[in-house]
């Protein structure tokens, strides 16, 4: 009996290099129950078989997702209820097959069927015709009774696959990565048969690595390998009578890969009633050549896990989807992108709020240098004072450069302060691009330092971006206008002077950088 509601010291905890971006709940599911694979984080951190929901079945079901409510839902379809149809269509342009090949399902499938198509050739000299598979299965009792209780999960359902389809990547992988089985390579018909528990005994036939068709067997007694073997090799005879009989296609055109566990393998090989080329390995077996063996046990039946494991590491062959677990799917990717726009925007402003600081503190560190520089040419000068004899025209400056200073040190002659509160006051109306400052002196007493007129004044230069947030013209110069009573209210004893509106600005211009020059000159009174 195969292992499935724990994972042994070997398996748990161990990365199988897979598909982060596609970590969540893998269900196989058939017409005997689910085989749930949870994969969380790069790891295989469970694997659960569910018959059915009856009795304690679905608490245990719903606890199983309720533990990890944000990871997505896949569900690999393997029940007995699936059609693959081979439909052909005339050498049309290829840019216009493929609007005619939906068409044409739309109206050959019900609509109460998950429904998909692909292309599994192309006109040639042999076949001067398109060759598409249209693929469906009906929702039926089945399925419906596992789709409700997945829709009441919190999880979101993101894809719904076919078994079949999903599964041409094992048999590709498997005669590639082996150079044993690269005779099996060069086939242009290959054959895979699977062995699940949830479904039965499943036979694809591959055209071009595409599904051209497949059956399904139901074992009623998986005690007796040897009749689950026979019922094989019966089933490989059946199929490729079929085959020569409606499509011409030979035993010896034929690769086979076969997946059974160990007792049906020895079996089959007693047997020996395969003639076409085949190769015949354990889910185990087939784990290590795909690599993956770390999420596989020796002792492992079926390939349920191997299928699901499969589907999270390759590229998804065809997605079908139900019309609410499209919106399911839809809502849950918008969501994903909202989530990441938001992050995106608040990224940038973050930056550009930033990039503002960091100019006051660059201009800071430049005031700070200057008074700095200020600072040792008075000390020098003190030193001077007390060492030399001093003439009246060196009195004066020493007296003029120590009222400079004074006044620089004051915090209303502060260009730091002055520009923090300019940004306080019109940050949401004005993006500061250039600024510089100048100071000048008004009168020199040189008998009277602690006089009112020997201040100093600053001047503080401007360059900004006006945001125009107007729709119209006189929302946008009302706005402007509110601007600059702002500023002078704020520094009401400073002179300001700034560059008007272009009268011929376009309202195309809407929310977009107008160019301003703006000077703070004071304080004047």
């Amino acid at each position: 009996m195969a292992i499935f509601n724990k994972l042994n010291s070997s398996i748990k905890g161990k990365a199988l290099g897979l598909n982060k971006k596609r970590n969540g709940f893998y269900i196989v599911l058939g017409d005997e129950g689910v085989v749930i694979s949870f994969i969380k984080k790069n790891i295989l951190e469970s694997r659960d078989f569910f018959p059915n929901l009856e009795g304690d079945n679905l608490e245990k079901f719903n606890q199983l997702f309720q533990m990890y409510p944000k990871h997505h839902i896949y569900i690999l379809l393997d029940v007995i209820e699936q059609s693959y149809q081979l439909q052909t269509f005339p050498p049309v342009s290829k840019y216009s097959i493929d609007s005619i090949a939906k068409k044409k399902l739309a109206r050959t499938i019900d609509e109460n069927h998950l429904k998909g198509l692909f292309q599994i050739s192309s006109p040639s000299a042999e076949f001067n015709e398109w060759q598409y598979i249209f693929v469906s299965s009906p929702i039926n009792t089945v399925l419906t009774k596992w789709l409700d209780a997945i829709y009441s999960l919190p999880n979101p359902l993101r894809a719904i696959y076919l078994l079949p389809v999903e599964s041409s990547i094992i048999i590709e992988k498997i005669v590639n990565n082996k150079a044993e089985f690269n005779n099996i390579r060069s086939y242009k018909f290959k054959m895979l048969i699977l062995h699940n528990k949830v479904s039965g005994i499943r036979q694809i036939f591959y055209k071009n690595n595409k599904v051209f068709f497949t059956r399904l067997i139901n074992i009623d007694n998986e005690d007796f390998p040897d009749v689950i073997a026979g019922n094989i090799n019966q089933e490989i005879k059946n199929s490729f009578e079929f085959l020569n009989r409606n499509y011409n296609v030979n035993t010896d055109e034929i690769g086979i890969v076969i997946i059974a566990n160990e007792k049906i393998k020895k079996s089959l090989k007693e047997q020996h009633e395969i003639k076409a080329a085949h190769i015949i390995i354990t889910p185990y077996e087939s784990a290590e050549i795909l690599n993956i063996k770390d999420g596989i046990l020796p002792e492992d039946q079926f390939t349920d896990i191997l299928c699901a494991i499969n589907t999270n590491l390759s590229k998804s062959q065809l997605i079908l989807h139900t019309p609410y677990s499209k919106k399911i799917s839809n809502y849950s990717l918008l969501a994903q992108v909202v989530f990441y726009l938001n992050i995106f925007l608040i990224i940038i402003l973050i930056s550009f709020y930033s990039l503002n600081i960091n100019k006051i503190f660059k201009i800071y560190n430049e005031a700070t240098h200057k008074v700095n520089e200020i600072t040792r040419l008075e000390t020098t000068i003190t030193n001077r004072r007390t060492q030399t004899k001093i003439d009246s025209k060196e009195n004066t400056l020493i007296i003029e450069s120590a009222s400079i200073f004074q006044d620089i040190m004051a915090s209303s002659l502060s260009p730091k302060q002055l520009l923090v509160d300019f940004y306080n006051t019109t940050k949401q109306d004005v993006r500061i691009t250039e600024i510089d400052w100048k100071y000048e002196p008004v009168a020199r007493l040189p008998n009277n330092m602690n006089t009112s007129n020997n201040i100093n004044r600053i001047t503080l230069l401007l360059k900004l971006n006006f945001v125009n947030k107007g729709k119209t013209y006189q929302e946008l110069f009302a706005n402007f206008d509110n601007f600059i009573k702002r500023v002078e209210v704020k520094f009401k004893n400073y002179q300001i002077e700034y560059s008007r509106l272009n009268q011929q600005i376009s309202l195309d211009d809407n929310n977009q950088a107008i160019p301003i020059d703006m000077s703070i000159r004071g304080p004047i009174k």
